[in-house]
C-alpha cells in the first residue's frame, strides 16, 4: 500500500513535470508563432517593394538599352554617308589630280575641260557642305 502510495505520488509528480513542460513548450510555440508572424508582416511589404523597384530598374535597363540601339543605328548611318562622302572626296581630288596633270601637259581636250567642270563644281559643293556641318 505505501508503495502504491509512493508510485501514485511519483506517478502525478511526474504528470506534473510533463504537464509544465507541454505548457512551456505551448508558450514557446506561441511566442515562435507570434515571432513568425510579425517578421512575415514586417518582411513581405519590404520585399515586395524590393521587388517593385527592381521591375522598375529592369524597365529602365530596357528604355536604356533601346535609346542605345537607336544612336547605334544613327551612328552606323552617318558612318556609312561619311564613308560615301569620303569616296566621293576621293573622286574629287583624283579628277583635281588628273585636271593638274592635264593642265600641266596643256592639253585643253574638251572631255578634260568638263572632267575639271565638274571636279571643280563638286569640290565647291562639298566645301560649302563641309563649312555648312562644321567639320
Amino acid at each position: 500500500m505505501v508503495s502504491n502510495m509512493r508510485h501514485s505520488a511519483m506517478l502525478k509528480a511526474q504528470a506534473e513535470r510533463l504537464r509544465r513542460d507541454f505548457d512551456d513548450l505551448i508558450s514557446k510555440l506561441i511566442v515562435d508563432e507570434d515571432t513568425a508572424r510579425y517578421d512575415y508582416e514586417r518582411e513581405v511589404p519590404q520585399l515586395e517593394q524590393q521587388i517593385r523597384g527592381g521591375e522598375e530598374t529592369i524597365e529602365r535597363i530596357q528604355q536604356e538599352i533601346e535609346v542605345g540601339q537607336n544612336r547605334i543605328i544613327q551612328l552606323r548611318d552617318a558612318l556609312r554617308a561619311a564613308t560615301e562622302d569620303r569616296r566621293e572626296v576621293e573622286a574629287i581630288f583624283g579628277c583635281l589630280s588628273k585636271t593638274k596633270d592635264h593642265l600641266r601637259l596643256k592639253t585643253h581636250m574638251c572631255k578634260q575641260l568638263d572632267c575639271c567642270s565638274a571636279a571643280l563644281g563638286r569640290a565647291i559643293r562639298l566645301g560649302t557642305f563641309l563649312k555648312e556641318v562644321g567639320t
